[in-house]
């Protein structure tokens, strides 16, 4: 045999150390064109030397250990001393057949290091029988194809049919080589290729869950995908979720199994994310949510959006998150109005307190003033409520609704507002922000609370409030942002907003001194003032005004409105 040694490459499969514990796997694979062979072996078995031997068609491998023998000739030496173990690493070597080499099937024998001997056929088929069989390929289906490997197997072809998964899958590895031929190929070369690939996708895609990270990356470089850094980070939540969608998508391709890997990471990622970064994740992902982010989605409030996606996790498919999105939209826009307007103008509203309005009519419903809110949605609210606990809270139920139809304070998520709870400073001044439309203020100055995580869904708010000076914080380095908001640090805050946003209230000078005046902390007074001279707040029936008691979500929507009821246009 004439033998030819064109190159010895040394490809490196995943430059990522797993593990030896992880792996120690190893396999073997061949192409054929013409009289060009190239043979490729991976291992993560780390340092050794393999020697590679081709045995001749009809011979036998000798029993005696002397070495090269007239049964068979050296190929190549493998170096794999530089390898590491525990990360997979392809070597190539190409070889070619001599002018006068005999048709048939050859055996590649590779051993050294820790392989015993790993054999893998080498089929030098005459060129007239490889255009007859590489013909019959051409637009074979996939339930076709079967029978035109079978025909021309160790005739032209040498394809490894004594591989476990192609005896246990043997009609999907068929279809798998039929969608990666695409109903043609130009080459032996091509059809070798592809039923390995085929193999090795039907491996990935009915494997352990505990086994998929070891098929990925063993067969990933001769799949030629390209993983994402949370694949190769063995990102637990991906896996997961691949694991599901093997089973449901299509993996018959390198380039499906990417997109399936691709769609893993994208529903891990939704559910990881938090409600101020959700509905960028979905839009990074879009590719593969198929979301439509025009029409009903521009009329509803997206923080909202946000809120219902995170409450239907976990999710473990991207058709279940285009489902909740699509499901959540439709409920926003369905209880949301275009015609709502912001109150103002005449500086209504009346006195605001948690028991005296003078908006109130006969039954004891809330009435806006004559052009604040449109008539048909305040009828329409009565009947169709669009939170399942007011029962506790039925004198503040239109406020509570205006502020959610107006997208300034939000539900959970699960068709409940809370009224009856106390609101926190973070979820206040996130309120105060939506109601005066300063969420889009440009800042640039970083977060100094030492209680404000960077990454948490108030952080912007909290940055915006106090560099507009809305929020001094509890202390120069905390804002306690779960901390209860007291009637008192609202009125501050309230004045401070409307300040920051360069808009004035209404001042009616009304004489009202609470039994309790001398409970509001000085620093409050001002403030408390303002509001009561305004009309925004007239104390409770008893005549206090609590200013140390903790706000409640309904007293904080009745106020919010008040204010803007109060606004100077």
């Amino acid at each position: 045999m004439k033998k030819k040694y064109i190159t010895a490459a040394f490809i490196c499969a995943a430059a990522l150390s797993l593990g030896a514990s992880a792996f120690a796997e190893t396999y073997a694979t061949v192409s054929v064109n013409g009289k060009n062979a190239e043979l490729s072996l991976s291992s993560d078995y780390g340092r050794a030397q393999y020697t590679v031997y081709l045995l001749k068609p009809d011979d036998t491998i000798p029993n005696d250990e002397s070495g090269v023998t007239t049964a068979f000739d050296k190929i190549e030496s493998i170096d794999a001393n530089g390898d590491i173990k525990g990360t997979f690493t392809r070597h190539n070597i190409s070889f070619e057949f001599a002018d006068n080499a005999p048709y048939g099937v050859y055996k590649a024998v590779i051993g050294g290091g820790e392989l015993d001997g790993e054999v893998i056929n080498v089929t030098y088929a005459n060129p007239s029988d490889e255009q007859v069989a590489l013909a019959e390929i051409k637009g074979a289906s996939a339930s076709s194809i079967g029978a035109v490997l079978d025909k021309y197997q160790d005739k032209v072809w040498s394809l490894d049919t004594d591989k476990a998964v192609y005896k246990e899958h043997k009609g999907e590895v068929e279809a798998n080589t039929a969608a990666i031929l695409g109903g043609s190929a130009s080459s032996v070369q091509e059809v070798m290729t592809a039923f390995e690939k085929a193999c090795m996708l039907a491996e990935i895609k009915n494997c352990d869950k505990a086994e998929i990270y070891t098929k990925l990356f063993m067969y990933g470089d001769y799949l030629g995908v390209d993983y994402s850094e949370d694949i190769k980070k063995q990102n637990a939540d991906v896996i997961d979720i691949f694991s599901d969608l093997r089973k449901t998508e299509k993996v018959t391709t390198p380039l499906e199994l990417e997109d399936a890997l691709h769609a893993a990471e994208a529903v891990a990622k939704v559910n990881s994310a938090d409600r101020d970064t959700v509905i960028n994740v979905l839009k990074e992902y879009n590719d593969i949510f198929k979301i439509n982010f025009e029409g009903q989605f521009k009329k509803v409030d997206s923080y909202q959006v946000a809120k219902g996606i995170i409450a239907g996790r976990k999710y473990t498919a991207p058709s279940g998150v285009l489902t909740k999105f699509n499901e959540v939209v439709a409920e926003l826009s369905k209880s949301n109005t275009e015609n709502v307007v912001r109150p103002g103008g005449n500086g209504g509203g009346g006195g605001i307190a948690n028991g005296n309005q003078n908006n109130i009519g006969s039954d004891k419903k809330f009435y806006p003033s004559v052009g604040d809110v449109n008539s048909e949605l305040v009828s329409s609210l009565d009947t169709n409520r669009m939170f399942s606990d007011l029962e506790n809270a039925k004198w503040a139920v239109s406020y509570i609704e205006y502020m959610a139809e107006n997208n300034i304070m939000n539900g959970d998520g699960n068709g409940k507002i809370r009224p009856t709870d106390t609101i926190t400073r973070a979820e206040f001044i996130k309120v105060l922000i939506f109601a005066l439309k300063l969420e889009d203020e440009e800042i640039t100055n970083p977060i100094d609370f030492a209680d404000v995580p960077s990454n948490a869904w108030y952080a912007n708010y909290v940055k915006i409030g106090s560099s507009l000076g809305i929020t001094n914080g509890t202390s120069p380095t905390t804002f306690s942002p779960t901390e209860q908001v007291s009637r008192q640090d609202a009125a501050v805050m309230i004045m401070n907003a409307v300040k920051a946003a360069e808009l004035n209230l209404y001042t009616e000078k009304k004489e009202i001194e609470f039994s309790d005046s001398e409970n509001i902390s000085d620093y409050a007074k001002e403030a408390v003032s303002e509001l009561v001279n305004a009309g925004v707040i007239s104390g409770y029936e008893d005549g206090t005004f609590l200013p140390k008691n903790s706000l409640l979500r309904c007293e904080t929507a009745k106020l919010i409105y008040s204010m803007l009821s109060g606004l100077k246009e």
